[in-house]
């Protein structure tokens, strides 16, 4: 049973964290939604352009999905080395493990959802 799910990611940069909400549909292989102004959902943007050097310091996701595992994170269209295991990044721990995936000035971030 797919069961889509919200989440958050933090980016840090020189002037401060920025917060971007996030949707995941819960389905293999498909785009993460990021927030485009109005609130992640499934009609939402599949990127986001980092507007300042930076990096990826934190994701946190509602529990709940049962089809997808972790996520795949691409900059620029490439895949990134991480590969956060959503067990791992669930709001409800206490202590998540500390990303630094490092992103430039205008680059593109999107999250694949993977099994």
């Amino acid at each position: 049973m797919v069961t889509p799910t919200f989440g958050t990611m933090t980016y840090a940069t020189a002037g401060g964290n920025i917060t971007v909400d996030l949707y995941v549909a819960d389905v293999a292989n498909a785009p993460v939604h990021f927030d485009s102004g109005n609130g992640a959902s499934a009609t939402s943007e599949t990127f986001w352009v980092a507007p300042a050097g930076g990096s990826i310091v934190d994701l946190s996701f509602v529990t709940g999905p049962t089809v997808i595992f972790k996520f795949g994170i691409l900059a620029s269209g490439a895949r990134t080395r991480s590969t956060p295991r959503l067990a791992n990044h669930l709001n409800t721990l206490a202590f998540r493990p500390q990303l630094n995936i490092p992103v430039s000035a205008g680059e593109q971030i999107a999250m694949v959802e993977l099994v």
